[in-house]
């Protein structure tokens, strides 16, 4: 009966850890009768049978966990594929559009970050959704790291927003010549941050915040296509005014780069030191500002001087020459 009794306490400590408790207890009191025998073999059998039937249970909720998880795994990696292709496809389109096609390249390159970041947020939501994360939560999150990402980066959104205003107001435009008083220069770029002027004369590079260019009065001098430019040239006393005039009107008729309509124009606007200055007002595009007012310059001093009427012949300035 002892034999036994260890053999039951064997096979009880291996299915049932508390039952050994019971078959200690029967050992150590000496009640080695059959019926205690028989009922710790039959507590065995039962806590075993009960055992079984758990982990039996588990199993199933596992497999069922598994199954359900799987299913929403492909149809995640589903929705990822085509997401991709549609992204393409939605991207084609509108960078085909006319309305795109009509923007300047600074505001595509805004247009083109945006509907990056729009198309990609969609698809990342709808693949959470699929997975069982609940979107509000995940919007949440999304919106508190936004709002820590806004706070850390207050000027760069600044710069953004000021980017995107610029190319929906177009204030200036790639090839403009603008001053801002404390920035001059040719715009060669605008970008999602900051706009690229080429200053003059020197040809240098000038990065500008855009924020800085939102707060400030512009002045553009090439938006309307033509450029007037008064030049003042130095006469000797006692010259003919009207032959003057006659000849810078005739001299800016000869220049390919003044424009004839407007048609030039040429009078006595003061007498200073004994001189008279004789201003001519001479049209040209933006793009041949240069050319006609150095045109003009050069010319019209070589006919005064040929006349004997020029003590002193200079230009004045050429105000912010693109």
């Amino acid at each position: 009966m002892y034999d036994r009794t260890l053999y039951v306490c064997t096979l009880v400590r291996s299915y049932k850890f508390s039952l050994q408790i019971h078959m200690v207890f029967i050992n150590q009191s000496g009640r080695r009768s059959r019926p205690a025998w028989l009922f710790v073999a039959k507590g065995g059998e039962e806590s075993f049978m009960e055992s079984e039937n758990a982990a039996a249970g588990v199993w199933d909720q596992i497999r069922t966990v598994a199954t359900q998880m799987g299913w929403k795994i492909l149809g995640a990696l589903v929705v990822l594929v085509i997401g991709i292709v549609l992204i393409r496809v939605i991207k084609k389109l509108i960078y085909r559009g006319k309305g795109y096609q009509k923007l300047n390249p600074g505001a595509q390159n805004i247009v083109r970050n945006i509907v990056n970041v729009v198309l990609i947020t969609l698809m990342v939501l709808t693949i959470a959704g699929i997975l069982g994360i609940p979107l509000s939560t995940f919007i949440t999150v999304l919106a508190s790291a936004g709002v820590a990402v806004s706070l850390a980066l207050q000027g760069v959104l600044g710069n953004l927003i000021a980017g995107l205003l610029i190319n929906i107001t177009k204030p200036f435009t790639v090839g403009d010549y603008i001053s801002t008083g404390t920035f001059e220069g040719k715009v060669k770029e605008i970008d999602v941050f900051n706009t690229v002027l080429v200053s003059f004369p020197g040809n240098t590079k000038v990065i500008v915040p855009n924020s800085s260019l939102t707060n400030v009065a512009i002045t553009n001098f090439t938006a309307l296509g033509v450029r007037r430019a008064p030049i003042d040239f130095e006469v000797k006393a006692g010259a003919d005014i009207a032959m003057v005039d006659d000849m810078l009107k005739k001299t800016a008729a000869g220049i390919d780069t003044i424009l004839k309509d407007p048609a030039p124009d040429a009078f006595l606007s003061r007498i200073e030191n004994g001189k008279q200055i004789f201003t001519a007002v001479v049209w040209t595009t933006s793009a041949d500002y240069i050319a006609g007012t150095t045109a003009m310059t050069e010319i019209a001093e070589q006919t005064l001087k040929d006349r004997d009427l020029v003590p002193v012949a200079s230009i004045v300035q050429l105000d912010n020459p693109s």
